[in-house]
């Protein structure tokens, strides 16, 4: 698999020299996993006086604009002790990437006993890694000419159902399905990536290997970061999920759906479809109030069983601010009843 890219010359911050390198042309933001897996480094910089240093590995994300430096959460790789300049970690992580990641920050640490002494540091674009690891955003932005090349029907439409319109909103129906979210973590990308001192600095401070795969989210909000004309607004990070409108439920979702709307759904599709009395027998009260907490504290969840995930699902619509039927709908649907004798009729206007 290799996606569509463009051909571009870049000056090597290193060694001054020019190189070609091979850019993917998808350029977006999409939310999911990212699995990395620190495999091992070579010709580190060396911080240590006497024996051999302990390399450690930390990484984080920044976003962009209002949301830059957005998340505070550090996933390090613990110390290979004694690794010295050619440590070996086999490490693996797992980072939750939202659609307003632009960039994964790299810094490399030796582990000391008072202060831990700074190796090097890089800071990869996340457009330069996910097109590589998922076919759905490498040809995000081809999806027109692919739809418009593959064979239609008699009506001259499409039969690929995979293939979305050029419309920048249909989009988004590329992520629909499950099965191609899932069947992306198959491809993986393994490369050298360079250290320096610092940022801005043209020490070269060595060189880490690592290998990515990326899940993403089927049903993520986009972020298409060539589009200067259609801006979404910032992710709600703040604030109680359970007793909000459902708009403001999508709009500090990751999804086009509210959170735990999602959450609940994948796991009961998943886990749930076999259960008897799924929505008829309570989940535990105890574990359903713990799991809300954690989503108005804006922490991960896991759900005990299919029961405990179906009472989150009716808790959530049972708390909110307006019900699913809208208020002012109310009258006008009770009217049906009343103005209209005939059945026909009134499963007709209803």
């Amino acid at each position: 698999f290799m996606p569509p890219h463009h051909l571009v010359y870049k000056l090597d911050g290193v060694s001054g020299m020019i190189a070609p390198t091979i850019q993917p042309q998808a350029n977006i933001g999409v939310s999911g996993t990212l699995v990395v897996m620190a495999v091992r480094a070579r010709n580190l910089h060396n911080t240590q006086g006497f024996g051999n240093q302990s390399p450690y590995i930390r990484f984080s994300l920044e976003g962009e604009g209002l949301q830059k430096r957005r998340k505070k959460d550090v996933f390090v790789v613990p110390p290979c002790k004694s690794g010295g300049v050619n440590p070996v970690w086999n490490y693996m992580i797992e980072i939750p990437i939202s659609s307003e990641d632009r960039y994964l920050r790299v810094s490399m640490w030796n582990k000391n006993m008072i202060k831990d002494d700074l190796i090097g540091r890089s800071r990869i674009p996340l457009n330069r890694i996910l097109p590589f690891v998922n076919p759905e955003i490498a040809f995000f932005h081809m999806q027109g000419e692919l739809a418009s090349s593959m064979p239609g029907d008699a009506n001259g439409s499409s039969s690929n159902p995979a293939a979305a319109p050029k419309d920048p909103a249909k989009k988004a129906l590329f992520f629909t399905s499950r099965k191609q979210a899932r069947a992306a973590a198959a491809y993986s990308l393994r490369s050298w990536f360079q250290l320096a001192y610092d940022f801005g600095s043209r020490q070269d401070a060595g060189e880490l290997l690592i290998d990515f795969r990326f899940i993403a989210r089927h049903a993520s909000k986009i972020r298409d970061w060539d589009d200067f004309d259609n801006i979404p607004p910032p992710i709600t990070r703040s604030g109680p999920v359970f007793g909000a409108t459902l708009e403001e439920g999508v709009g500090a979702s990751e999804v086009t759906l509210p959170r735990p709307v999602y959450d609940c759904v994948e796991y009961l599709d998943d886990f749930g479809l076999e259960e008897e009395g799924l929505f008829r027998i309570p989940g535990d009260s105890e574990g359903v109030a713990a799991v809300v907490e954690r989503y108005n504290k804006r922490l991960e969840v896991n759900f005990k069983n299919p029961n405990c995930a179906a009472g989150v699902l009716k808790q959530y619509f049972r708390d909110l601010k307006e019900p699913l039927v809208p208020y002012k709908m109310f009258m006008p649907l009770i009217s049906i009843l009343d103005d209209t004798p005939d059945l026909n009729k009134r499963v007709q206007n209803f």
